[in-house]
């Protein structure tokens, strides 16, 4: 009879005590990172103008919503109405200065936004809210007839629009005596959702019925629709978004709300992944560079298990840094955007560079060994086979 190596089987009990270790340590401290989080997410609005304007006096005379009255130079008067709406990547706050005398707006304060850099940067620098300086605060405010939206921010540029259009409302109408009726914004279904709802029927159609050529072909059109045309990849910074409670408008971005939906009830409910090998534009990218090289190089198997732990442990770092701060914006470090407008911040200039050059010598490098939506999808996939199992128990 042959004795069985008892080292062999304390080595394998040891490695998953060691997992579980891990694994409680990285649920424990993203639990801690939320809850810190959600402590610190108030803001003192007063102390926020005052670091604007030092030089002012501000009275707070309405609570909801906030409004401050403020005397500055002495004689000059204004209203800071607050008013908030959801953008791109969540919640933004802003304030709306008014001229009480001539009852026009004379500034914008942004208080908060979730915006991507890049895109926050884009509307600021490109006078976006220029465009309301000393308009009456009974202007309709309407993008696409007397304001314009930044082409490449669509999105975030309607959201400020509508908290503007809500502030000026509000104090129009009860300091001002006017009648401003803001115009209703209903969930806007156009031929993009239906391009988008096609694409995403598409993937799961060729996730069942496997048909290679079809699924090069979702994927080009991926690229060019949803990469170049309308640089709307998911990142880590929409699902960091969506586990803090926050879905996105249906208002201003049912595309959003469309694909980010499609795509968790697809993990959850099917448990199949119907984004990142049919309809990720990056993905469609790496996939291309690949071809185009021709080259495959391959890491040992030993050394690629440990290099392929890599993307959940930025998976874990992304969400603790979206917790922590509660801005998604934070935890978003993919050049998904960049690669497609190249508007980039940081160290996604370093980034992408090192992605397309690893790309093209060893096949979805990016998608393998770093990509955190790719790990976010597969477990929550793994969780749903788990919970499957262990009801079948």
């Amino acid at each position: 009879m042959f004795k069985k190596n008892s080292n062999i089987g304390n080595g394998s009990k040891y490695k998953n005590y060691f997992s579980i270790f891990v694994k409680a340590v990285a649920y424990g401290t993203l639990l801690a990172a939320f809850i810190y989080g959600f402590m610190i997410s108030g803001i003192d609005y007063k102390s926020k103008l005052e670091e604007v304007y030092p030089g002012a006096e501000f009275e707070q005379i309405s609570n909801d919503p906030l409004v401050f009255k403020a005397t500055e130079n002495d004689s000059l008067e204004f209203y800071y109405t607050y008013s908030a709406a959801k953008g791109y990547g969540g919640e933004l706050e802003v304030f709306v200065k008014i001229n009480v005398f001539e009852e026009s707006v004379k500034d914008v304060i942004t208080i908060s936004h979730k915006e991507t850099p890049s895109f926050f940067n884009k509307i600021n620098n490109e006078g976006f809210f220029r465009q309301f300086h000393a308009k009456p605060v009974d202007n309709r405010f309407v993008i696409d007839e007397n304001i314009n939206a930044i082409s490449g921010a669509t999105v975030s540029s309607k959201a400020f629009n509508q908290a503007i259009q809500k502030g000026t409302a509000f104090t129009g109408n009860n300091y001002f005596g006017k009648n401003i009726i803001i115009p209703e914004s209903g969930i806007r279904f156009g031929w993009q959702e239906l391009i988008l709802i096609t694409l995403v029927f598409s993937s799961v159609l060729l996730t069942y019925y496997k048909n290679q050529k079809w699924r090069n072909f979702l994927l080009g059109v991926s690229v060019f629709y949803l990469g170049f045309y309308l640089n709307a990849s998911l990142s880590i910074a929409k699902f960091g978004d969506l586990l803090m409670g926050n879905l996105p408008s249906y208002s201003n971005n049912p595309f959003l709300l469309i694909l980010l939906l499609a795509v968790i009830i697809g993990a959850i409910i099917v448990g199949k992944n119907f984004y990142c090998g049919s309809i990720c534009p990056f993905y469609g990218i790496e996939k291309g560079l690949s071809k185009l090289s021709g080259i495959k190089f391959t890491l040992p198997n030993k050394l690629s298990k440990i290099v392929k732990n890599a993307a959940g442990f930025y998976l874990w770092l992304a969400l603790l840094l979206i917790f922590i701060t509660a801005n998604p914006s934070m935890g978003s470090f993919e050049p998904f955007a960049m690669v497609f407008s190249l508007d980039g911040e940081g160290i996604q200039w370093f980034l992408l560079p090192a992605i397309l050059v690893g790309t093209f010598f060893m096949p979805n490098f990016f998608c393998k060994y770093f990509c955190p939506v790719g790990s976010f999808l597969t477990r929550l996939i793994r969780v749903r086979k788990n919970i499957i199992n262990v009801r079948m128990k």
